[in-house]
């Protein structure tokens, strides 16, 4: 699974690829990864460890105001889930400041919900509760 992963991560868009189908490249790439994610939850902590978490945070950085932020989020949240070794990475990187960006009004409803699934997900296995 991780050399599939890393594949879908270094796909680039052809030379001459117009700006839309450079979004619908890294769309399918987002689906692609986040079924791959969900299908092999074991090795996802492997894939984090290869691949790291900052390019995670820069994918979000990148995405924002484009058609992939919402791929985006959801690749962030596949990553997330139940990881808590994972969690506690991004966020000593700065994931809480990076993704309470998107809880603006200035987002559509559909950004702001995944930010809080995304919220939700980091409450749910953190070691300060109960």
């Amino acid at each position: 699974m991780s050399r599939e992963l890393s594949v879908l991560l270094r796909t680039k868009p052809s030379g001459r690829a117009t700006a839309e189908q450079h979004v619908a490249e890294q769309l399918a790439a987002s689906k692609a990864l986040i079924n791959l994610l969900r299908e092999y939850p074991l090795q996802r902590d492997d894939f984090v460890k290869k691949e790291g978490v900052i390019p995670l945070l820069e994918l979000l950085e990148l995405a924002r105001d484009t058609p992939l932020l919402d791929p985006s989020l959801q690749v962030m949240l596949a990553v997330i889930e139940r990881q808590q070794n994972v969690q506690e990475s991004l966020l000593l990187l700065g994931l809480l400041p990076t993704i309470t960006a998107f809880w603006s009004g200035d987002y559509p409803p559909a950004i702001r919900d995944f930010t809080v699934k995304i919220i939700n997900a980091l409450v749910l296995v953190s070691s300060f509760c109960c």
